[in-house]
């Protein structure tokens, strides 16, 4: 029997500068077993919220992710609107997909980022990648005024209105900017043939594990919560396909996530060109009331879900969150199954974990 080696990984993982430990054995070079360990950011959002009123809690709950906040805030609003049994105007409905797609793409650009870094790209890739983050926040801010946590979701509606028709026209000519560093990262960072069967995750395994997002998809699992179910905000009126792939490795996760961004163009294509006209809350306003709700949305990484109690005096009992990286984790410790120590972080990355949604 051979020797068992046990190696960690320090809390702060230098693939991605995030608080996580993942300690793992080796066997003959391999990785043969996997431990993640998280809890070294512990911030407390869940526990805040049952001390603040619904209107203060739009706020604290867009700052558990500065990448992602529309979906924690979109979340935490439908789950309240099913409680009220309000359906928002379609306006307003478009806006929030609007925002949501933006930031998909800002999301998505990101682990393209890091791969870039982590081969050693050239620096025009990087240089073309990061400009194209750069336009998705540029688009943000025209539209929300600010570049991270732009307060957009209220309940019953938004807060925010694309007001003039050159706003939007500026925000289609800026969709062409993506073209080129997408290409870019199509030809130069999926040619590589270390990404080809690396950190393998089958179908089956991600079934079982209950991954989500990009990382299931990319396993072959076509789930996506902008179509089940009829969809939610403005999905079930745009055209666009879910990606998938059934080669499973980092290759395929890192493709997904390129096809994805090409797909939310498509939206804001559509919604730029065809924004309804109406009002952008329902008017009088909502009228909440006391129970149980769940609601979920399609995060950049997968799926956001809420489960809420609502007390008669209308402040939150109880909140779970759980959020797209909680649901991967378990799919992430398959994928470092039989891999070299030196594939590790390259691993990890390719699921593109948030430590900020899993530390609250």
């Amino acid at each position: 029997m051979s020797p068992t080696s046990r190696l960690p990984l320090d809390p702060y993982l230098p693939a991605i500068g995030s608080p996580l430990t993942i300690e793992y054995d080796l066997q003959h070079g391999r990785v043969s077993q996997v431990r993640v360990s998280l809890g070294y950011a512990q911030r407390g959002i869940e526990h805040l919220a049952k001390k603040q009123n619904i209107w203060q809690n739009l706020i604290l709950l867009q700052r558990i992710c500065g990448i992602c906040p529309i979906s924690h805030t979109l979340c935490f609003c439908q789950t309240l609107e099913s409680l009220a049994k309000v359906q928002i105007p379609r306006r307003a409905a478009y806006l929030r997909t609007l925002v949501a797609e933006i930031e998909r793409i800002q999301s998505h650009l990101l682990p393209l980022i890091c791969l870039a870094a982590h081969l050693n790209a050239s620096s025009s890739c990087l240089r073309l990648l990061f400009e194209a983050r750069e336009a998705a926040a540029a688009m943000l801010c025209l539209l929300t005024g600010k570049r991270v946590n732009y307060d957009v979701n209220q309940i019953g509606g938004v807060r925010v209105d694309l007001k003039k028709a050159e706003v939007a026209q500026t925000m289609l000519s800026m969709l062409g900017s993506f073209d080129r560093p997408l290409d870019e990262a199509r030809g130069s960072l999926l040619r590589h043939e270390r990404l080809k069967g690396l950190g393998f995750l089958s179908s089956q395994a991600a079934e079982s594990s209950l991954a989500t997002g990009p990382v299931a998809r990319a396993s072959g699992l076509a789930r996506d919560l902008r179509k089940e179910g009829g969809g939610y905000a403005a999905y079930p009126e745009l055209k666009f396909q879910i990606p998938t792939s059934s080669r499973g490795d980092v290759l395929a996760r890192y493709e997904i996530r390129i096809l994805e961004i090409i797909e939310s163009i498509r939206m804001i294509r559509q919604i730029l060109s065809s924004l309804p006209q109406g009002k952008l809350s329902v008017d009088p306003p909502p009228l909440l009331l006391p129970g149980q709700a769940a609601g979920s949305v399609e995060a950049p990484r997968g799926e956001n879900h809420y489960q809420l109690t609502l007390s008669a005096h209308l402040q939150i009992e109880q909140i779970k969150i759980t959020t797209p990286t909680e649901y991967n984790l378990e799919a992430l410790k398959m994928m470092l199954m039989d891999a070299q120590p030196e594939d590790v972080p390259l691993i990890v990355a390719s699921a593109d974990p948030c430590y900020a949604c899993l530390e609250r």
